[in-house]
């Protein structure tokens, strides 16, 4: 599970720019989880920076997307050069 800080989109529609000006300092913590079969303590205490895990999930699976614990979008994993990126494909 990777965490990260994200700030909204000023461009949302429906919500006035003072309104996303006002809330745009607040941290947000945004997870995508992935199953990972057989990964145990000792895996998780070995990891390192691009250390590489088979997690065994086709990337055309559902990854769930939360923000702050809730369920904000539905996503699927996608190659971008020699890295693994979460796009979004529909926002719950």
């Amino acid at each position: 599970m990777a965490t990260v800080l994200a700030l909204p989109k000023a461009d949302e529609p429906g919500i006035s720019e003072a309104a996303w000006r006002e809330a745009s300092w607040l941290p947000c913590r945004v997870t995508a989880e992935v199953a990972v079969a057989r990964f145990t303590m000792g895996d998780l205490m070995s990891l390192e920076v691009n250390s590489v895990i088979a997690t065994r999930t086709p990337t055309s699976a559902d990854i769930l997307v939360g923000v702050n614990g809730e369920l904000v979008a539905r996503a699927e994993m996608d190659a971008v050069g020699d890295r693994i990126a979460v796009r979004i494909a529909e926002v719950a």
